[in-house]
């Protein structure tokens, strides 16, 4: 079935690291096809909120795709995680993110490496709240926008880190 709709051999090796407070993830993946492969990853953590109204995210995108027009916006928007969003922002100045919970008394810093572009937000479910590290942006397949391409026999690596801590409340 996959072949049909991705029609490359390839390979995908995923390595998870603990490490202190921090959770580093590896990925490989490696065409064994004959042709250029396309590609992108993304990642989905979810991270749990009892009161959205206390979140506060750090990040520097400086555009904002929207993905249902298919088109980039002028002006990336203050993004308040109390209200809804499915929406993804790009090219940023530092390749990293912060989330603050106050609500909940933790923080999250995901440090990021130069193919990870992309940070998709996702705030629909009540409960937790979704920040995606990706490597292309939404149908980046179909429309070539920041979509990563293999060589044949080749191998491409991609890292991320995640670090978590209690934040100090007075």
């Amino acid at each position: 079935m996959m072949q049909e709709n991705y029609p490359f051999d390839f390979c995908l090796e995923i390595t998870y690291f603990l490490e202190g407070n921090s959770l580093k993830t590896s990925a490989a993946v490696s065409n064994r096809s004959t042709e250029q492969m396309p590609h992108y990853l993304g990642w989905h953590p979810w991270f749990i909120t009892t009161d959205k109204t206390k979140l506060r995210l750090s990040h520097t995108m400086q555009k904002h795709y929207n993905y249902f027009d298919c088109c980039d916006e002028k002006n990336v928007p203050e993004i308040d995680l109390s209200k809804s969003w499915d929406d993804v922002f790009y090219d940023p100045v530092q390749k990293e993110f912060s989330l603050y919970n106050e609500a909940d008394g933790y923080w999250i810093r995901y440090l990021l490496d130069d193919a990870h572009s992309v940070l998709t937000v996702c705030t629909t479910s009540d409960h937790a709240i979704c920040l995606e590290p990706w490597c292309g942006l939404p149908d980046s397949i179909n429309n070539g926008k920041l979509l990563q391409w293999i060589s044949p026999g080749k191998t491409e690596c991609y890292h991320t880190e995640l670090q978590v801590g209690k934040m100090q409340l007075f």
